[in-house]
Order: C-alpha cells, then sequence, then structure tokens
C-alpha cells in the first residue's frame, strides 16, 4: 500500500460509519460508483465508441439544411463531413488543407460538380472560400475551404476568427434566435 501512495496522490479517506475504523482510501484517478451509477451502468454503455472522431450537428439546423438544400447540395454536404478539421472547420485530410479538385478526388466526387456544389453552398453560407497570399511565393494565392461553425463542428472549442468568418451569415440566429423556417 505504500507503494501506491507513493505513484498516486491520496485524496480522501474512507471510514465505516459505524465503527470509525479507516476501510479504504480515494487517491489520485480514482471514481465512486453510487447506487443510482450502477442502474445507468447497466443501461448505457460508457465511452461507446471511445476514440472515434465525431462531428456536432446542431438539431435546429438540419430540418432547414432538408428545406434549402437542393437533394444534391445535401448529399455532398454530408458527404463533406468528414473532413471537417477539429478547432477551424477548414476542410482537411491527413492535415492536409483540401482544394476543390483534392476534394473531389477524396469524395469520389466530379471535379465540375464538386466545384458548382462548392460554389452554391458558398453562396448559401454553408462553406467560405477564403484565400491568402504567400511570402515566399507572392504569386500564388493560398486557399482554404471553411464549413460554417454555426452548422457542423468539433468538439466544443472554435477559432473565433472562424466564427467572426460566418457571424453575419444567418445561421448563427437559428440557435440564438430559435428562427424556424
Amino acid at each position: 500500500m505504500k507503494e501506491l501512495c507513493e505513484e498516486k496522490e491520496l485524496r480522501g479517506t474512507v471510514f465505516n460509519e459505524n465503527t470509525g475504523e479507516i476501510i479504504d482510501y480515494i487517491y489520485e484517478g480514482d471514481s465512486i460508483l453510487r447506487d443510482k451509477s450502477k442502474e445507468a451502468n447497466e443501461k448505457y454503455e460508457r465511452n461507446f465508441n471511445k476514440g472515434e472522431s465525431f462531428l456536432k450537428v446542431y438539431d435546429k439546423v438540419m430540418p432547414i439544411l432538408g428545406k434549402k438544400l437542393s437533394n444534391a447540395e445535401f448529399a455532398f454536404t454530408m458527404q463533406l463531413l468528414p473532413y471537417i478539421s477539429y478547432k477551424d472547420n477548414v476542410l482537411k485530410f491527413n492535415g492536409k488543407i483540401l482544394d476543390i479538385k483534392e476534394l473531389s478526388s477524396c469524395m469520389d466526387v466530379g471535379y465540375d460538380n464538386a466545384r458548382k456544389l462548392v460554389s452554391s453552398l458558398i453562396k448559401k453560407g454553408i462553406l467560405g472560400r477564403h484565400e491568402t497570399g504567400c511570402i515566399e511565393r507572392p504569386t500564388i494565392k493560398l486557399q482554404c475551404i471553411t464549413v460554417n461553425p454555426f452548422i457542423f463542428n468539433r468538439g466544443t472549442q472554435m477559432d473565433k476568427t472562424v466564427i467572426t468568418l460566418f457571424k453575419d451569415s444567418g445561421w448563427d440566429k437559428l440557435i440564438e434566435n430559435n428562427i424556424v423556417y
């Protein structure tokens, strides 16, 4: 037991309520399972699909996407989801920013079709195209395609610049004001 105390910080002591005798210790990282938690543990799988990436999709937005997008736009948008990166919503694959040509290849969609769909989704505020120059090669422009974080995002953190880029798209108002279309 002494070895255990040296490895983890002691957080508490468990006493027998009738005798006052010390019956156990609580160490850093330990958890307590109460009777009411036992029922939940029996009914629900904890850490279901732990380690798998996931995407946040807002309930209020999905019905509106279904109404405002064509079937092709909706299907294309759903195919984009695996490429949304964490914290900045830039479309990437293996850490590399995707242009439309690479995106169409990853998604197995024709380039012309992908180009038209991306353009249409930009007009509807689902996507944004952002570009900047390059100090080392001023003749080229670096581009990225970003997904509106008021519609989809990974995790609970979002780059404030990305939020600002989409704040006037109208999609932000859906969550804030409970607008129903």
